[in-house]
């Protein structure tokens, strides 16, 4: 390889450089040339002052999906996690419970406009349980249970 130390130095000195592209216009780089510059390639590297006020007029500087959240909100002591278990296993139960009325007042009724209603009614607690995420996950005849993982 040819010994670039003068062309190193002018550039160091007139910080000038010529880049050499082909006929596409991209920049030739062959570091087995003894063509400087198709050795080296010139990145300027500059400070840039900002205006803060312009900055701030335009932009939120702080960031707001990579903070934590607060800690006040998450208690993680054991009591804490008991209360936490307690308060979604009785919400939990009045579910079940308002699905199995809803149930039971079907049994006692058979016109298609009732059947329609306790049918979204039924789906749309289930998923409330967590038993599916859309319609399509439950059985399409009643009690509208999920649909079994093998039957998908």
């Amino acid at each position: 390889m040819a010994d670039f130390t003068i062309q190193i130095t002018r550039f160091l000195k007139n910080g000038t450089f010529d880049y050499q592209f082909d006929s596409a216009g991209n920049v030739i780089l062959n570091t087995s040339s003894s063509v400087f510059q198709q050795n080296y390639l010139s990145l300027p590297l500059k400070n840039v002052n900002y205006n803060n006020s312009k900055l701030l007029s335009f932009y939120n500087p702080n960031f707001t999906e990579f903070v934590a959240p607060p800690t006040s909100s998450v208690d993680l002591s054991s009591t804490g996690v008991l209360d936490q278990i307690n308060t979604l296993t009785a919400q939990n139960q009045e579910l079940q419970d308002q699905l199995d009325q809803v149930i039971a007042l079907n049994e006692l009724s058979d016109s298609a406009a009732n059947i329609q209603a306790v049918q979204s009614i039924i789906i749309a607690l289930r998923i409330q349980l967590g038993q599916g995420q859309t319609a399509d996950d439950f059985q399409t005849t009643f009690p509208y249970l999920p649909v079994p993982l093998e039957n998908q």
